[in-house]
């Protein structure tokens, strides 16, 4: 079992690598918020990953070469999800501007970090087209599982996700420190990324039902 969560864990840790959603949004609380906010943002994101990965370990593969339809559908609910998400970041503002070294730092307002599990969680949920990323991967390294087997490469894919997460709000932490002021259009280029990726996701569901 320990081989399975070890495999789980590398997988979780190198899907993390490409820029999607959750990357975008551990930034984003990073540079808006806090590191802990950011942090929080990814176990939410790490969870939901697990979660989605053991659905693909289990039950998804059979299911989607069986019925073509679902692909395409999965993509158009992720693109509109994650559309809405990124509208929403684009027309809000940060809690406080970040100061230069010489100036006070004021409290900013604070919110409950439950929102901010939420989010995490919710970007992934919202992208049930990673199912799909799940299903290639599992094909490759954790194809013919049992059950348990799968669970305990679940759980390791939530904490190799996590491990990269940290490791992203730490980054982004060092770098709002350095940029200061330009934090906020650090942020708007973050949702135009999530914009992006939502608008390609509609074109691929779109690519199936009409060509």
């Amino acid at each position: 079992m320990l081989s399975y969560f070890l495999i789980g864990a590398l997988v979780g840790l190198i899907s993390g690598v490409p820029i999607g959603p959750v990357n975008l949004a551990v930034i984003d609380a990073s540079y808006r918020h806090s590191l802990r906010r950011a942090l929080v943002v990814g176990v939410g994101g790490a969870l939901g990953d697990g979660v989605y990965a053991l659905v693909g370990i289990l039950a998804m593969g059979p299911i989607l070469a069986r019925y073509k339809w679902i692909s395409p559908v999965l993509y158009a609910v992720s693109g509109v999800g994650l559309f809405i998400y990124a509208i929403r970041v684009i027309r809000s503002q940060p809690d406080m501007p970040v100061p230069k070294p010489q100036q006070a730092r004021s409290a900013p307002r604070q919110e409950p970090l439950w929102s901010a599990f939420l989010v995490g969680l919710g970007l992934v949920l919202m992208n049930p087209a990673s199912i799909i990323t799940w299903v290639l991967i599992v094909g490759l390294f954790l194809h013919d599982v049992t059950p348990l087997h799968g669970l305990c490469a679940a759980v390791g894919v939530s904490v190799g996700g996590f491990a990269w997460f940290v490791g992203v709000a730490h980054v982004a932490e060092h770098g709002k420190n350095i940029i200061g002021e330009k934090t906020l259009k650090i942020t708007r280029v973050v949702a135009y990324l999530i914009l992006g990726y939502s608008l390609f996701a509609v074109a691929r569901a779109l690519q199936y039902w009409l060509f």
